[in-house]
């Protein structure tokens, strides 16, 4: 086949443009193998996809297949010499250039090796090893890496596929074949020091790991190659060796009964426990509703032992949890140490069936706190809502009836104390508190029957010596002292305080016997009668200076006054007054105590120094008194008016009528209260006059 018959010429009848596509014909043309005939040295008649190389003009070759058409020739694919013994593929990447990219070439040597090369110079080598496609360094002294999407089997499917994932990665997996001592190894390879490895299935499938023989099973190794958890699927079984003669087992059977047990070949028996610890709860459920506690498992020598049954958990009834001993074993609650024993039923109720002992001994030379029977009891407060929640620490109820001559009692206390060293003894020992009302003890006993006493209290030294308290209708309550042998039975009250006797009603009446009770010793209580007469009084009073004028009210002195204290001139003196140039006067007619008072009665009498006939007015003031000397919230203690008009002939004494109001007539003098009384000339005056008040109160206490 000629050059020109390879390339066929079309013409468009315009001689320019014919002119240029024959132009480009021929250099396409020069492009060609001179013959393919040429270089087709076979008499058989070519197939379809049959391929050859054919020459260039430029001594390269180019690529020519047989087709349905006859032979075509990709002048694209040129082979030019690189050197004398390699040769450089154009691949078509640069068109017919012709132009060679150096360090990329394709070599085979004498030995059957192919080198590959690329721009920087780095070099592999691939070759037959024993039918053994090998990936070597360029000097064949290592392996070299394969990059690859995916390893396929001889029928074309994808055995392996390497998934290759974005970013640097430094970590892979890593397969080391087996020697004589050792396994084949799957680990992760790669320069990170700590490296998990995951086993992963897709969508809802599985992960299996199968065992082939009933003596092989899949086994779990320490870091120093050890075994120790072993899953034997061929009998059902998981093993957790702590050591080869001491391991935890796990096994089932084709009923699905679960066994698991621990192993001590040692038969040394001393830490060899089972033990269960959970961060929540932990659940145990039996379908035959029984849970069996048993004793006295052994399994030293490698067969499980369930031991004896002591007792168990049963279910059997409906709402019902019963913990009960086993063929009459007895039955133990018992706190180690300082550990509490505690029951919690809940909203429910704890029932003894039978007689209950709590039986606590101790014993020790060091301190202890060592109590019987602790009942803590608490209750939060609610959410929400108004209920009434009525709780009871301990409810005893003892219903007893009896022909004979008998008794009951609800609670029998004993208490023994000892005296090698300094020991104190207390029956029982009452804390209410945290409530809006307290109750330390109740008690209810019926009344009017006979020898009913809600407390009686006994004498250790005679049982017919003693004290009784009880109350009654209306709460009528009696305390009741008895002397069996005669009448010394006394009532001592020892108070670290003082007494308060409180009587609603207005009496409290000490008597003797049914009659009237007189003190006699310096000590006795005192009466109404006797402290009614025994009354204070304060007498006080002095000239008034200055007068200057009728209808006007003046302080009567204490004591010496250089000028008369005016409180206005209204129908009772003035309720407040400031002090600006008159201290010494206010000071004269102040009159106070140590001691806080009730006022029980005041005289005045009055007297004028001249001859001008007056009526006269008196009151008994009552004023607060603050840090200056001010005089504030003034009060009327008590008031009189003479019917009588005097001169200096004449001095008269009128007694105060008191005000209605008690507390008008009480004086706190702790409080900044003081008493000043006061007197007015009402129809004319005197220069001079003189008044003396006669004051008589009670004290109280402050």
């Amino acid at each position: 086949m000629s050059r020109k018959n390879l390339l066929t010429r079309k013409k468009v009848n315009n001689h320019i443009i014919d002119s240029a596509l024959n132009d480009i014909y021929d250099k396409l043309n020069s492009l060609l193998p001179v013959s393919i005939d040429d270089v087709i040295n076979s008499t058989e008649e070519p197939q379809e996809g049959q391929a050859a190389l054919v020459p260039n003009p430029n001594n390269g070759s180019s690529l020519a297949m047989y087709t349905n058409q006859g032979w075509k020739v990709d002048i694209n694919s040129q082979f030019e010499l690189a050197d004398r013994r390699s040769f450089l593929s154009n691949r078509g990447m640069k068109g017919a250039n012709r132009k060679l990219v150096p360090g990329e070439s394709l070599f085979y040597d004498k030995s059957g090796r192919i080198e590959i090369g690329n721009k920087s110079g780095q070099k592999l080598i691939i070759k037959n090893d024993n039918n053994i496609l090998k990936v070597r360094n360029a000097a064949d002294t290592a392996d070299g890496d394969i990059e690859v999407a995916n390893i396929r089997d001889a029928n074309g499917n994808v055995v392996v596929e390497v998934n290759a994932v974005a970013g640097t990665q430094t970590d892979h997996i890593k397969l080391t074949n087996s020697i004589t001592s050792a396994y084949p190894l799957i680990e992760p390879g790669g320069s990170t020091a700590n490296q998990s490895l995951q086993v992963k299935s897709k969508g809802t499938g599985k992960v299996y790991i199968q065992t082939t023989h009933a003596n092989s099973y899949v086994g779990f190794q320490d870091n120093t190659d050890a075994v120790r958890l072993q899953m034997d699927p061929q009998n059902k079984k998981f093993k957790m060796l702590g050591q080869a003669t001491k391991y935890v087992e796990m096994t089932t059977d084709t009923n699905g009964e679960l066994v698991i047990a621990n192993y001590d070949g040692d038969n040394d028996i001393v830490t060899t426990h089972i033990k269960l610890s959970a961060c929540d709860d932990i659940y145990l459920a039996a379908g035959g509703n029984n849970i069996y506690l048993n004793g006295g498992g052994n399994q030293d020598d490698y067969t499980f032992d369930i031991g004896t049954t002591f007792g168990f958990f049963d279910f059997g009834t409906s709402t019902t949890c019963k913990l009960s001993s086993a063929n009459n074993y007895d039955f133990h609650l018992i706190g180690m140490g300082t550990g509490d024993i505690k029951l919690d039923p809940g909203g429910g109720i704890v029932t003894i069936d039978g007689k209950a002992l709590i039986d606590r001994n101790t014993s020790g030379d060091g301190a202890q706190d060592a109590t019987g029977m602790h009942v803590d009891f608490d209750r939060t407060v609610a959410s929400s809502g108004t209920a009434a929640h009525n709780d009871i620490g301990i409810d005893l109820d003892i219903n007893s009836a009896s022909l004979g001559i008998s008794s009951v009692k609800g609670l029998d206390i004993d208490v023994v104390g000892a005296t090698t060293g300094t020991h104190t003894a207390t029956g029982i020992d009452l804390n209410v508190s945290g409530a809006d009302v307290h109750h330390g003890l109740s008690i209810t006993t019926p009344d009017n029957a006979t020898g009913r006493r809600d407390i009686r209290i006994y004498s250790a030294g005679d049982a017919a010596d003693y004290c009784t308290i009880y109350t009654s209708v209306s709460g009528a309550t009696t305390i009741e002292t008895v002397d069996g042998g005669a009448m010394a039975a006394d009532l001592t009250l020892n108070i670290d305080g003082g007494l308060y006797i409180d009587a609603d009603n207005g009496e409290a009446r000490l008597q003797n016997g049914s009659g009237q009770f007189t003190p006699a010793h310096a000590d006795d209580l005192v009466t109404k009668a006797y402290v009614d007469s025994v009354k204070h009084t304060a007498v006080w009073g002095g000239n008034l200076a200055r007068i200057g004028g009728s209808g006007t009210w003046f302080g009567i002195p204490t004591g010496y006054s250089a000028a008369v204290l005016q409180m206005g001139t209204g129908s009772a003196p003035d309720t407040s007054y400031t002090v600006t140039s008159s201290a010494d006067d206010l000071v004269a007619c102040i009159w106070a105590s140590m001691h806080d008072i009730t006022v029980t009665g005041c005289k005045i009498w009055c007297g004028q120094g001249g001859g001008n006939n007056t009526a006269h007015s008196v009151s008994l003031m009552r004023y607060d008194i603050d840090g200056d000397g001010d005089l504030s919230n003034g009060v009327e203690v008590g008031a009189a008016t003479a019917i009588n008009n005097d001169d200096y002939s004449h001095a008269r004494a009128q007694t105060l009528t008191l005000s209605g109001t008690a507390a008008d007539l009480d004086i706190d003098f702790s409080n900044n209260e003081i008493l000043i009384a006061f007197v007015e000339p009402t129809a004319a005056y005197n220069s001079a006059m003189g008044a003396k008040v006669i004051l008589e109160y009670t004290e109280v206490a402050t």
